[in-house]
């Protein structure tokens, strides 16, 4: 009886200790999405933008960016096979002559790491120095671990499409939260 209880309070304390690890790392998780949100692009000089497709505003986003001439060429990372260049120019027709000199498509990567591997190639292909790298804000702070991977020396700010917590339903945020989770214990332990 008494090892019973042992055992209980045990797997009561091992229950109740990762329930404030989890909560205090999905804390530290929202700490760094709303860290993305006062950016100031106007007073600095980048050379490009990287934008991950998925949610929407992500690629307009992108486009402003070179329209307002805060960075001069741009690379759409992680377009689907299935979309080709016209289809994308027909979404944004009065950026059709940007798509024609400034803008790249990546259509080999399929998830975020991809994402920052085929970046890495286009920037080191490019000669680009100083980049702004546009997501989600939600799936920034895995933005930032997997371009961590292989960006050290350049000049890399991440700013989010959109910012509109209220629009975005609790289950996304987990969901990104736990993929969060796994590319940093990923990147611990050496993956």
């Amino acid at each position: 009886m008494l090892l019973d209880k042992i055992k209980n309070k045990r797997i009561i304390i091992v229950i109740v200790s990762l329930v404030l690890i989890f909560s205090f790392y999905f804390t530290y998780y929202l700490y760094q999405i709303y860290s993305h949100s006062d950016t100031n692009l106007k007073n600095e000089e980048y050379t490009a933008a990287i934008v991950l497709t998925g949610d929407q505003y992500r690629i307009q986003k992108g486009i402003s960016l070179l329209r307002d001439n805060i960075v001069n060429k741009l690379l759409i990372s992680g377009v689907n096979k299935q979309i080709n260049k016209k289809s994308i120019i027909a979404e944004f027709p009065d950026s059709e002559i940007l798509f024609n000199c400034c803008i790249d498509l990546d259509m080999i990567s399929t998830n975020t790491f991809e994402n920052a591997r085929e970046s890495y190639i286009w920037i080191h292909n490019n000669k680009l120095d100083s980049i702004i790298i546009v997501s989600s804000f939600y799936h920034l702070p895995r933005v930032k671990l997997e371009f961590s991977r292989f960006f050290k020396d350049k000049q890399i700010i991440f700013i989010p499409a959109n910012d509109n917590l209220k629009k975005t339903s609790f289950k996304k945020l987990l969901i990104e939260y736990i993929k969060y989770i796994r590319t940093s214990s990923s990147i611990l332990i050496g993956l």
